[in-house]
């Protein structure tokens, strides 16, 4: 939520970049026109340094989204049309991104209150049935390093959306993220280059016969007593 917050202020930034050249563009487009913001305010090309006519126009193009004030104004049709079409996209630029903002803000409340509800659920339940310190500590540290692993790396069951996808797709996906991975085995190495089975690496990833799983280091994959 955080990145996506940023990456949509840097595209407003960038955005507001475009503008500014463009009002400087705006502004010297008809050079025999005495009637031009840069005429009045002095900001021809030579007359002011080159930094400072761009943070001249930066600063405009932010008071058009309501930050500050700026002293620059429009002086012929073109330039008012201009700035029109820029306060407008502005205020829709503005509204947008405090949406996302907002909404951004209660997704990490909300997912913190959950953790934090969860957290102290856990608590409760291993106070009620005296579980010991030890085995307390092992515990947080797995859910601890499941939840880290959790935010980073994504398994199939976190993306409803492919369970939507043609099975086809699906198999060609699991394919993709799975084959990889299983021929580092010698075993399963050898097995997808024998000739024994030509389409057994695609039996496998067809019949689901693996899934991901996040575990500690040093947490066991099987039980002696599983089936």
């Amino acid at each position: 939520a955080i990145f996506r917050i940023l990456s949509h202020l840097v595209g407003i930034l960038m955005l507001c970049h475009l503008f500014a050249c463009a009002w400087y563009a705006v502004g010297i487009l008809n050079e025999q026109n005495l009637h031009r913001w840069p005429v009045e305010y002095e900001a021809e090309k030579g007359m002011r340094p080159a930094w400072l006519l761009y943070m001249l126009c930066f600063q405009w193009v932010l008071s058009q989204l309501g930050f500050g004030s700026t002293f620059l104004y429009p002086q012929n049709t073109l330039e008012s049309i201009f700035a029109v079409v820029v306060t407008v996209t502005s205020a829709a630029v503005i509204t947008l991104w405090l949406g996302e903002v907002i909404t951004s803000m209660i997704w990490i409340l909300e997912g913190e209150r959950e953790f934090h509800d969860n957290e102290k659920k856990m608590h409760r339940y291993m106070a009620q049935h005296e579980i010991s310190f030890d085995l307390q500590n092992r515990l947080w540290r797995v859910l601890k390093y499941l939840g880290t692993e959790d935010r980073h790396r994504l398994t199939e069951q976190a993306v409803p959306l492919v369970s939507c996808l043609p099975s086809t797709l699906q198999i060609e996906l699991r394919a993709q993220v799975f084959v990889p991975v299983l021929t580092r085995h010698p075993f399963f190495g050898m097995y997808s280059v024998s000739y024994a089975d030509p389409r057994g690496m695609y039996s496998i990833i067809r019949k689901r016969a693996v899934s991901a799983l996040l575990l500690e280091d040093g947490h066991e994959v099987f039980s002696t007593h599983e089936p």
